[in-house]
């Protein structure tokens, strides 16, 4: 009879005691997100669909001149200060035409493409003869910049791609916060 009430009493006591205590003591549980820091700039055609590769220029026809119209966009988390767009040329396609005549423009207002304009003056960044192209305007997350290239049409069969570069030491560096 006594070691019945012994086991009874220490078995309520191990039962009473552990779910009161755990609602006394509590704990603070504190999170942490990490994320990646990605950096990118991609060719985006007039389509919208994102080129990750080479983006090979496709003229469209439109009287005397042919265009294809482009925009760089940041594709990254990390707002980019400068980045290179590489000029790739076919050189067994281009055996017969003239990459001098390839002419890369930048819009900063809007191109209209059914009249080839822009709504205000267009720059001229570089020509077809490029190997490179230097881009030196801070881009954000998710900014783009607007480019059109064109040719004469009697050059629009031209073998031009664009590859877009951006090292490491064109991007912000990282930084600590404490919340």
């Amino acid at each position: 009879m006594k070691k019945a009430l012994f086991l009874s009493l220490v078995s309520s006591l191990c039962l009473s005691v552990l779910p009161a205590s755990a609602g006394i003591v509590g704990r603070g549980v504190r999170t942490h997100t990490a994320t990646t820091a990605a950096w990118g700039v991609s060719v985006v055609n007039q389509s919208g669909i994102i080129s990750n590769q080479d983006y090979a220029l496709g003229f469209s026809n439109n009287g005397n001149t042919s265009y294809d119209y482009f925009t760089l966009r940041n594709t990254g988390n990390l707002t980019t200060s400068t980045f290179n767009v590489i000029v790739i040329q076919d050189l067994l396609k281009n055996k017969n035409l003239s990459p001098a005549d390839v002419i890369f423009e930048r819009c900063d207002g809007t191109w209209n493409t059914t009249t080839n304009t822009c709504s205000v003056t267009p720059v001229q960044v570089a020509t077809g003869t490029s190997s490179s192209i230097t881009v030196s305007i801070p881009l954000g997350v998710n900014s783009e910049i607007k480019m059109r290239a064109q040719t004469p049409n009697n050059n629009r069969s031209i073998g031009i791609s664009l590859r877009v570069q951006v090292s490491r030491s064109s991007v912000r560096g990282g930084q600590v916060t404490h919340s």
